[in-house]
């Protein structure tokens, strides 16, 4: 095997990762499947591997991102529901309120709502919410939410698009876009990230003012149907989609529907890797979007005072009430559009986890170092060979 394909099969396995031992399984900018060409190798490698303390590269920034996603999700789990105090009501009301939500929006603790609801923002500047009822059995149906990494698209005799999750042939989905508003310029995802502004956005719409995202660094938002809703409940989805976050403006969501009947899910990895360029962000842009320190971070890598990390343990912390906090919110008000209207005195709880050990923090961000990383050295090597 010689340098190149050693040198390639690193990468690749850096990007595809394993969840035990590697964050990477859960990126949500790279394709489980990406394959590095040799000059798509080269631009990646060209990226370079640099300090946090300094500057990321793309494939950093996703590695940190996805480990701050998971530790928010790990830490937000159990959920209850209180009055204006905050003190737990138990009646029976309070009970079949909670029954009612674990059926609409997830399992008995939430956690596929959590994680979803966590990632979206974290990526895509907004929290999506749920679609208003389609259904005339008198409740809304339970949607669930698929991971868009696990989505793939074939193509019948016909011609006709068929979608699987999970090696799974989706009898019955609607598919949705995201859309950053002309208004949000800056928000979420092109915080940090500009080389996928250039290599996903429509240049000619960009030009006229108006800013459509055919994949916001995550294949397009996939509801799968899970009671098999008749193609005249479909078509009634589709509608309210377009009803609810419809327009070229769209400033209150970030979802467009408005391009429903042709979407096309595309690799969101080849976007990413054409783009890169070897060009460099500034890692503050990227904890604005994470709220974490990132240069604190990488002071404490190479051995922090313990002030330090003690500051960078409460600003995770803070991240984490933040998140329980909107999480209650959001839940309350789409519970109260989707089912039924909650009393004013009753409100929704997400009762967060803290982290009480500043080691915990940087176990979290750096127990990925472990993997063997290309060295600057290697990457000369192929590129004054080429």
């Amino acid at each position: 095997m010689g340098l190149v394909d050693t040198i390639r099969n690193s990468i690749n396995s850096f990007l595809k990762g394993k969840r035990d031992n590697s964050i990477s399984g859960t990126m949500p900018f790279f394709s489980s499947t990406t394959n590095l060409g040799t000059a798509q190798l080269k631009a990646f490698l060209q990226s370079g591997f640099h300090s946090y303390s300094t500057t990321l590269s793309i494939g950093e920034k996703n590695t940190v991102i996805s480990r701050s996603i998971d530790m928010l999700h790990e830490a937000i789990q159990y959920v209850d529901i209180v009055d204006d105090q905050g003190k737990e009501i138990k009646s029976g009301l309070a009970r079949q309120i909670l029954r009612d939500a674990k059926a609409i929006f997830g399992n008995d603790n939430f956690s596929s709502y959590i994680y979803f609801s966590i990632l979206y923002e974290v990526c895509c500047g907004m929290k999506i919410l749920a679609p208003i009822k389609v259904s005339d059995k008198g409740y809304a149906e339970r949607l669930e939410l698929l991971d868009p990494r696990r989505i793939s698209i074939q193509y019948g005799k016909d011609g006709d698009e068929v979608l699987y999750h999970n090696g799974q042939k989706l009898e019955s989905y609607v598919k949705t876009l995201y859309k950053p508003s002309v208004n949000r310029r800056g928000y979420g995802i092109a915080k940090f990230n500009g080389a996928i502004d250039d290599a996903i956005l429509d240049q000619a719409s960009r030009q006229e003012g108006i800013v459509f995202y055919k994949n916001s660094a995550l294949p397009n938002i996939v509801f799968a149907m899970n009671n098999n809703l008749t193609k005249s409940n479909l078509e009634d989805f589709e509608k309210s989609l377009i009803l609810k976050y419809g327009g070229l403006e769209n400033k209150g969501q970030p979802l467009a529907a408005n391009g429903i009947e042709n979407i096309t899910v595309i690799d969101s990895s080849q976007g990413i890797i054409s783009g890169l360029e070897a060009r460099e962000y500034n890692s503050n842009m990227l904890s604005m979007s994470i709220g974490l320190d990132m240069r604190g971070l990488g002071y404490m890598r190479n051995g922090g005072s313990q002030a330090e990390l003690k500051a960078v343990m409460n600003s995770v912390n803070a991240k984490i009430k933040r998140h329980a906090e909107r999480l209650a919110n959001d839940l309350r008000r789409e519970f109260s559009e989707l089912v039924y209207e909650m009393p004013e005195n009753m409100h929704f709880r997400f009762v967060p986890t803290y982290i009480t050990d500043p080691q915990q923090v940087l176990d979290n961000f750096f127990k990925a170092e472990q993997r063997e990383i290309v060295t600057k050295e290697q990457v000369s090597d192929l590129v004054n060979n080429q």
